[in-house]
């Protein structure tokens, strides 16, 4: 690198005949092997993708046992059949957008080889989350001479869930009877605006309470 600091690795590499290779090494998929998207949250086991190794063109699965080589509990493969599984309610898009594991088939006969295949599996949002207010109240100070159509407050929310749009405001209650209204502002946002003039010796506090949907 720029300060001239450097390391060093030994990498061992096993060369074998072409006969010994494409009769004992396990044949897989291209790897990345891409599949297609599915829906976050399934509540049942998901079929993700079937291995299918080979050794020397014969059949599918015939010699070869199968495993894991990434960690977690999000996924499961069958040592016989090479079958690819998700278990259930563990595929959230909202903690990540794509999951990947990556399979190794292992032909049975001495000395042992192996292959290996990274299979990704991209998500489907769907609307499983509510949405969270990054204001979700407090304390505004409003003079009572404030103009009519002026801004008293601001607003802003956001949903985990890339397929649930833009939030809906609505004014559920407001003991200042009809003193402010809603108003849509920008990036999920709404504006608390005075509709009416306002008189401190009548209404020196007022709460409002609103919701989304």
């Amino acid at each position: 690198d720029a300060a001239r600091l450097s390391a060093s690795a030994t990498v061992r590499l096993e060369v074998l005949p072409a006969e010994v290779y494409y009769a004992k090494v396990p044949s897989l998929p291209v790897s990345p092997l891409s599949v297609p998207a599915v829906l976050e949250n399934q509540t049942d086991w998901l079929t993700v993708a079937n291995v299918d190794a080979r050794i020397n063109g014969g059949a599918a699965d015939a010699g070869v046992a199968y495993r894991l080589s990434t960690s977690g509990d999000k996924f499961n493969v069958s040592a016989n059949t090479g079958i690819l599984t998700a278990r259930p309610r563990t595929l959230d898009r909202e903690t990540a957008s794509e999951e990947s594991a990556v399979a190794v088939a292992v032909n049975a006969a001495e000395p042992k080889y192996s292959a290996s295949v990274l299979i990704s599996l991209p998500l489907t949002d769907i609307n499983d989350n509510p949405p969270r207010f990054q204001f979700p109240g407090g304390d505004c100070l409003v003079l009572e001479n404030a103009t009519v159509g002026s801004v008293a407050a601001a607003v802003v929310a956001a949903d985990p869930d890339a397929s649930a749009g833009a939030p809906n405001y609505n004014l559920v209650s407001d003991s200042s009877a009809g003193k402010f209204r809603l108003q849509s502002g920008s990036e999920n946002s709404v504006q608390v605006l005075v509709n009416a003039p306002l008189d401190y010796d009548t209404m020196a506090s007022v709460s409002y309470r609103y919701v989304l949907i």
